[in-house]
């Protein structure tokens, strides 16, 4: 479903979270703003872990909820996320550049494994 020069926000949660239900105005809100800016073309994807363990389990999913950031098929983990606008700052204010890719054996994009 991602396409490699796609650029999505993928949000995992899981409905027995509280942090996670508190946190989803903010992740909904965040993508309003990217919709209504020059950064449409930013996909949103919200996957609830307990229906998809499979996927959650691609992607290394340890702790709830996690954000993460796929561009160009590199995955990065957003890690203080804690407004709207650290969610948008990532995207728009290319904050992305400043965190690790997740490594080949680590990412969930089969090509970065040949690449080894």
């Amino acid at each position: 479903m991602v396409q490699k020069n796609d650029e999505w926000l993928i949000d995992f949660y899981a409905d027995w979270c509280g942090y996670c239900q508190r946190f989803e105005s903010t992740f909904y809100e965040a993508e309003r703003q990217l919709q209504l800016s020059s950064y449409k073309h930013v996909q949103v994807g919200v996957v609830n872990v307990d229906t998809n363990p499979g996927l959650a389990a691609r992607f290394f999913i340890s702790r709830l909820p996690t954000v993460i950031h796929v561009k160009n098929h590199e995955v990065r983990v957003l890690t203080s996320i804690k407004t709207v606008n650290d969610i948008v700052g990532f995207v728009t204010l290319e904050n992305w550049r400043q965190v690790d890719p997740k490594s080949g054996f680590l990412s969930p994009f089969m090509e970065n494994y040949l690449d080894l």
